[in-house]
């Protein structure tokens, strides 16, 4: 039996990630497919900095005055008004690893349903924030993902569930847009019902450069059957292609074979 129920999507901050998920929601539910949707984690990571116990020093909120990394030395929050915790910047990947480590685990170990699907995602990127600074302490790479994998400090069992991988790009221009764009949307909102989603400039150059290429070892090991890049133009093309690429797909199928297609979308290990 194909026990493969896990589609991923992955990419940088602010390509169209949670709205690719939306999308195959509402496909794969038209389908009477059942879908359980694990959200890459910021919740969690942002629950973890407010628990900080060792000096907040994982963690930097951008009201603060140091930015040598040299000189942090930790800091209070007062209060959440004039010392916010968002938005707020990583220090080094404590945080980050605990994060995934968790999640990598929860996909290994969740029941297995015949008819239904875990929708999750991941971003990744390279960190290209000036060296010497704050900002720049952080690694959300796909090259240094592989190497905790390697090592074992990440999970690694959880990618046999992996039936489908999508990689989501987008040309950097469009994406400052997009990222701006959900700055503002998040401004608007109150903060009494959710989490602000505003983002500081630093935190889209942590995932500046795409380097999901560095990741292509870890999924032939996989053998995902699988694997498709789609460019995000914020055009309704976005969304047509992820509605093809989802229904070309038998989710259903018992045999594990890799699916190329002719089309220059798809991304070919």
């Amino acid at each position: 039996m194909d026990k493969r129920d896990i589609i991923m999507i992955s990419g940088q901050n602010a390509v169209g990630k949670s709205t690719a998920m939306e999308v195959l929601k509402q496909v794969l539910r038209s389908q009477g497919t059942q879908v359980k949707e694990i959200a890459f984690g910021y919740k969690r990571l942002f629950e973890k900095i407010v628990t900080d116990t060792e000096g907040e020093y994982h963690f930097h909120p951008t009201w603060h005055t140091e930015s040598n990394p040299k000189n942090i030395k930790g800091h209070i929050h007062k209060d959440t008004v004039l010392h916010p915790y968002e938005p707020f910047t990583e220090i080094g990947n404590t945080l980050n690893i605990e994060v995934l480590q968790e999640k990598f685990n929860s996909l290994e170990n969740l029941s297995y349903l015949p008819n239904q699907i875990i929708l999750t995602d991941l971003a990744r990127g390279v960190n290209t924030n000036p060296s010497q600074t704050v900002e720049a302490l952080a690694d959300y790479s796909f090259q240094l993902t592989k190497k905790l994998m390697h090592k074992n400090v990440l999970p690694v069992k959880w990618l046999t569930r992996v039936k489908v991988w999508i990689h989501i790009t987008m040309k950097e221009d469009l994406r400052w847009k997009a990222f701006s764009d959900r700055n503002l949307l998040s401004i608007s909102k109150s903060q009494k019902s959710h989490l602000a989603w505003v983002k500081s400039t630093e935190s889209f150059h942590m995932f500046g450069n795409d380097d999901f290429s560095e990741f292509s070892e870890v999924l032939q090991s996989a053998n995902i059957p699988y694997i498709f890049s789609i460019n995000n133009d914020l055009t309704p093309r976005f969304f047509q292609n992820i509605k093809e690429k989802i229904k070309i797909i038998s989710l259903n199928r018992t045999e594990l074979v890799r699916n190329y297609l002719s089309e220059e979308n798809l991304y070919s290990l």
